[in-house]
């Protein structure tokens, strides 16, 4: 048996219809997987390499996030793509070496989107959406005791991620 992926990031893997090529995600698998940080936005990339042997291709530049490839037809792959800002469905047109026949085009717009398949008869796409929100309380600590969530008052509202803060 030949090794097609020697990519120990490699994930989220997608056969072609035909059988004849292999799409997958190279790095940044907590964004699928959730180990910890479910829906990062860390830099990863969209590859395909032909099922009879051959080197892969690099479909995506890898500058920003390119997850959940699944293939439309033998040529089209659509993919979850933040290349525009918000995490949106993308679509590129491949040749017959996997290569790119130009840049990807934006299939949604603020979809803030997770992952993609699509139906059997393809005719629908099923897509995820994965919003986080959070926001800060805080609580003046008892000189003895426990500090009730009762007493915390919001220092922010509304729909936002709170990555880090600093008091």
């Amino acid at each position: 048996a030949q090794s097609l992926v020697k990519d120990g990031g490699a994930h989220s893997l997608a056969p072609s219809p035909d059988g004849s090529r292999l799409a997958w995600v190279s790095g940044d698998h907590d964004f699928a997987l959730g180990s910890g940080q479910l829906g990062n936005v860390a830099p990863s990339s969209i590859r395909v390499v032909k099922l009879a042997g051959g080197e892969p291709v690099k479909v995506t530049d890898g500058l920003s996030l390119a997850m959940s490839p699944m293939w439309r037809d033998d040529s089209h792959l659509i993919f979850v793509s933040n290349s525009g800002g918000i995490r949106d469905l993308v679509e590129v047109t491949l040749n017959r070496q996997g290569r790119p026949r130009g840049p990807p085009h934006r299939l949604t717009t603020g979809l803030n989107a997770h992952s993609v398949r699509l139906s059997a008869d393809g005719s629908q796409l099923t897509v995820t959406v994965l919003g986080q929100v959070s926001n800060v309380w805080q609580v003046e600590l008892p000189a003895s005791g426990f500090a009730s969530a009762r007493a915390a008052d919001p220092v922010t509202t509304g729909d936002q991620a709170v990555d880090d803060l600093d008091v």
